[in-house]
């Protein structure tokens, strides 16, 4: 099996925000991985680094692939293929947020001799006229919307979660709920949002802070499930959420939230959230 050429380059060209295709599936190969757990949600973390053979990039898996490194299928070297990813910049380097792959096979050694993808981009820009240099975005103003929702396990606590009006210049600006747009595929760009509340890198929650906001993008929603003991009954459903940095955290709505915001959370649209109660990952 060998490796797809120019996936690398190609990849971080695509463009900042979400990308899943069948017409571009690429094989890699995982060259490094470094675990990078984050000590305040007790979530481990992985960093990889991808090669095609010609170039590299720097990668991190969301946790729902987690398991494939757990479990051994994950390894130095192996080759997998790319099926579903998120190109995010941060600090004027290009990250490739892994969502889905498959094992391909195992591999012992690095193929080829890959360089920095980013250099070798930085390079290209440096050599491109002045005159081709475009905007990343309009000054359009958004408007914004706001209500109210329970996304931690916050059994009675009340949080707020909103998403701002998008345009298509600039689509994180703003947006109501309904947002589903191509527009969601961007990236989150903002520290602050449009109210000039200041936004929390899900890295640095933690059980000890009251007030905090994070904007991000809903990956996974599960279904709607039913629970009943001795202390009551009532439904409740989960979100998976990916920031721009690339760390996620999981999210569950009970009782009358459910029916609030089941219907208006949206898979791979982005929305901030605030309140609730924040609680360390079980990793059983």
């Amino acid at each position: 099996m060998s490796l797809t050429h120019g996936a690398i380059s190609a990849m971080v060209r695509s463009g900042e925000g979400h990308h899943a295709t069948t017409d571009f599936q690429p094989i890699v190969q995982i060259i490094n991985i470094k675990s990078v757990g984050n000590k305040n949600t007790g979530s481990d973390r992985y960093r990889l680094i991808l090669s095609d053979g010609e170039h590299f990039c720097n990668g991190m898996l969301t946790t729902q692939l987690n398991g494939l490194i757990h479990s051994g299928e994950i390894t130095q070297d192996c080759l997998v293929k790319i099926n579903e990813y998120m190109i995010n910049k941060i600090q004027n380097r290009m990250l490739t947020i892994v969502m889905k792959m498959e094992v391909v096979q195992p591999h012992e050694g690095r193929i080829g001799q890959p360089m920095d993808v980013d250099k070798t981009i930085d390079t290209a820009n440096s050599a491109a006229p002045a005159s081709e240099a475009q905007p990343m975005h309009s000054s359009a103003q958004p408007s914004t919307a706001s209500s109210n929702s329970n996304p931690y396990n916050a059994n009675g606590n009340t949080a707020t979660s909103s998403n701002k009006p998008t345009s298509p210049s600039n689509p994180y600006g703003g947006g109501s709920y309904n947002n589903k747009s191509a527009s969601s595929s961007a990236p989150i760009v903002r520290s602050t949002t449009t109210s000039g509340v200041p936004i929390t890198p899900i890295a640095q929650l933690n059980m000890y802070q009251n007030r905090w906001t994070i904007k991000a993008r809903v990956t996974t929603k599960s279904d709607i499930r039913t629970w009943s003991n001795a202390r009551g009954e009532g439904s409740l459903f989960s979100v998976e959420l990916l920031d721009a940095s690339g760390h996620d955290v999981k999210c569950t709505f009970f009782k009358e939230a459910v029916d609030k915001f089941y219907g208006m959370l949206e898979q791979d649209s982005v929305y901030t959230f605030s309140g609730g109660r924040i609680k360390v990952a079980n990793q059983q």
